[in-house]
């Protein structure tokens, strides 16, 4: 367990359990229309890793029912359960952290352009939203922990951006492209590096040029 899990102190750890149902899920997986059946095994089980303070199996929950979705080219039921996830308030932010990451692997394996827009903006809706939710509790959850997930959520959010706008420019919509871009402020995100943050800064240029 690492020092960010370590923050929030477990009550139970359900590691076994987890590994042993998501092989279980593997082999269901085997047969794409068998995505129901998964479900209805992993929902139940995350809310109890969830309840039960367990970050790590909590994440790897997550994780697994976006490659499933995935897998049973179930887009919009990957949709729907980043968002229903993302809003819980729980302190396990940081599971949500690994499953948002997972889905931004996906973004370019997408079978079509609709459903690239509708991951990206499911994406940008989230992270955005996490960005907020980590700044209003920044007076009660540690410090270490803030800044472990405005890392990943800032970075997450400036390349599922640059995805969009580099979407917008491939159909001639400049001015879209660069309004996307210029909403990202990309120069207040401290925990982007100067090489990135230069290239979005020169990019957000070039598109107003």
């Amino acid at each position: 367990m690492n020092d960010t899990d370590r923050l929030i102190k477990m009550k139970i750890d359900y590691s076994s359990v987890v590994g042993q149902k998501l092989k279980e899920c593997d082999e269901l997986m085997k047969d794409e229309t068998k995505l129901n059946e998964v479900l209805d095994r992993l929902l139940p089980l995350e809310k109890q890793t969830r309840t039960a303070a367990d970050a790590i199996s909590t994440g790897r929950i997550l994780v697994a029912i976006v490659k499933y979705c995935y897998v049973a080219k179930q887009w919009e039921h990957m949709n729907e359960h980043i968002v229903t996830f993302s809003k819980r308030r729980s302190k396990l932010k940081q599971a949500i952290t690994k499953m948002m990451q997972e889905a931004y692997e996906l973004v370019d394996k997408t079978p079509d352009l609709d459903t690239k827009l509708k991951l990206i903006e499911t994406l940008r809706t989230v992270t955005t939203d996490k960005v907020r939710m980590i700044i209003e509790e920044g007076k009660t959850t540690s410090l270490f922990l803030i800044n472990y997930l405005k890392f990943f959520v800032e970075n997450e959010l400036a390349r599922v951006t640059k995805n969009l706008a580099d979407i917008y420019e491939s159909q001639d919509k400049i001015k879209e492209a660069a309004e996307i871009l210029q909403q990202l402020q990309v120069e207040s995100c401290g925990t982007i590096d100067h090489r990135e943050k230069l290239e979005f800064l020169l990019e957000q240029m070039r598109l107003f040029s």
